[in-house]
């Protein structure tokens, strides 16, 4: 009996140059894939961040407040109804400690009064927020910051949230400024009817922001 021949063999193995090979779509699919899964979990995160941005701020009272009183503030220009303008920035100070209702009885003939509250800020918290305001051509006459005394000098934040509502994008990059200090030339005025408060002639705030 015949054996069979080495090239005869090999030539049963070898796939023949014009055969039939495997369909194109068939090797594409594993990266399409790989391309629907990435798809699918980038418009998954998208829509979480935009139902986080958007639901909390209309089922969050407390957000929709802060949304609300910061847009008003950004109207905000010197003069208004032909009296000054005043904006009142702060904490839980400013929220609970003042009826902002009643100033704003007693001082309608004389002055238009707005306000800003975040809970649990700071004065770094407002040396940004303040920059951001007047950077988006918000420009009230006055600006009073009502903080407790250890407030003031306290070099902690109010972090992401901070960053996230208060400051603009650019401040989020800055180094931690000095602690506040005020030149003789600085128009600081202390009112007593807002403990610990401070009013601050916008058109200084340049040079008190840049310090």
């Amino acid at each position: 009996m015949e054996a069979p021949s080495s090239t005869s063999s090999s030539s049963l193995l070898a796939a023949p140059a014009g055969g039939v090979n495997e369909p194109e779509h068939w090797r594409s699919r594993p990266l399409h894939g790989i391309t629907s899964v990435i798809g699918v979990g980038l418009v998954f995160l998208l829509a979480l961040e935009l139902g986080a941005q958007f639901g909390f701020t209309y089922i969050s009272r407390i957000q929709a407040r802060i949304a609300r009183e910061r847009q008003q503030a950004l109207q905000l220009r010197a003069a208004k109804d032909g009296n000054a303008t005043m904006l009142l920035v702060g904490n839980s100070l400013l929220l609970d400690g003042v009826d902002f209702p009643r100033l704003q009885r007693e001082l309608a003939s004389k002055m238009y009064l707005g306000r800003y509250v975040i809970e649990n800020t700071s004065y770094l918290d407002w040396y940004y927020g303040l920059h951001s305001l007047f950077r988006q051509h918000s420009r009230p006459r006055y600006v009073v910051l009502v903080l407790s005394p250890r407030q003031l000098v306290s070099d902690q934040t109010n972090g992401e949230y901070s960053a996230y509502y208060l400051w603009s994008f650019r401040d989020t990059w800055r180094p931690v400024v000095p602690r506040i200090s005020v030149a003789p030339q600085r128009p600081i005025i202390c009112w007593p009817i807002l403990a610990h408060g401070w009013a601050v002639d916008p058109r200084f705030a340049n040079g008190c922001c840049n310090s």
